[in-house]
């Protein structure tokens, strides 16, 4: 297996219908290469009982350039799955999305 590869995320914008958008560049760690389909994927956190379940709610892949832009409503806490063969996912744990009024 290769390394990590990097990501680089922007939380862009938060809309006044509690949604949130990721958009981001997926690139490689070593040469900076952009890798064109990776999969991009959100899940909750949900712990039961002192279980920790994760609960899928979108995903998406990156266009050819390695962009992609993922829109999901907002729930408490958040993870971002990045996934591309041949490399190691690269998870972003327990993202908290604070609203200041």
């Amino acid at each position: 297996m290769k390394t990590i590869f990097t990501i680089l995320v922007i939380f862009n914008s938060l809309v006044v219908l509690g949604q949130i958008e990721f958009k981001g560049t997926v690139k490689t760690y070593e040469d900076s290469l952009e890798l064109p389909f990776a999969l991009i994927c959100i899940d909750t956190i949900d712990t039961f009982k002192g279980f920790t379940v994760h609960i899928p709610i979108d995903s998406t892949n990156s266009d050819k350039q390695g962009n992609f832009s993922i829109t999901t409503n907002y729930p408490e806490k958040l993870n971002l799955i990045i996934s591309f063969m041949d490399y190691v996912p690269l998870t972003i744990k327990n993202i908290i999305i604070e609203i200041i009024l």
